[in-house]
């Protein structure tokens, strides 16, 4: 069976991680879970997804800090990095990182996909194309659309 790419999800949340696994799964992709920067880094030493699901605030090695790293790796550094937080200043620390993507925690499961599907080089899904989300572009109306809501246990 052919897949839509390999997603890379890191997350602190155990169950963020397994709803996201389970999405996007059924969508088609394949999916690596990381609870954190660092299991990410180890993964990413032999493998390269065709993006990467990120948190922003988690233990041991937080996203601010992946992307930081990912960005001085040759190999990985221009996988789309999808920051996808319920931090109030994501915008602020999305630009600073030189993140294109910024998705809030509860999110939109249409706008996500879509970035999936241009990250990942999937140009039909249901029929239809997706918008080209690639730096610098923007879709020509608002994607919007069913919001996967996850309510944080901690």
């Amino acid at each position: 069976m052919s897949t839509r790419g390999t997603v890379l999800v890191v997350d602190d949340d155990l169950d963020f991680r397994d709803l996201m696994a389970t999405w996007l799964r059924n969508e088609g992709f394949e999916v690596q879970l990381a609870a954190n920067g660092k299991e990410a880094l180890a993964w990413l030493k032999s493998a390269v997804p065709c993006a990467m699901i990120v948190d922003l605030n988690m233990p041991v090695m937080d996203g601010a800090d992946l992307r930081r790293h990912q960005q001085a790796i040759g190999p990985i550094a221009d996988v789309p990095f999808i920051l996808m937080t319920s931090s109030r200043d994501s915008e602020t620390v999305g630009r600073a990182l030189g993140v294109t993507t910024v998705i809030p925690k509860p999110f939109d499961s249409i706008r996500l996909l879509a970035v999936l599907n241009s990250a990942c080089g999937n140009s039909q899904r249901n029929g239809g194309s997706v918008p080209d989300l690639r730096p610098g572009r923007q879709p020509e109306a608002p994607l919007s659309g069913n919001r996967v809501t996850h309510v944080r246990s901690k």
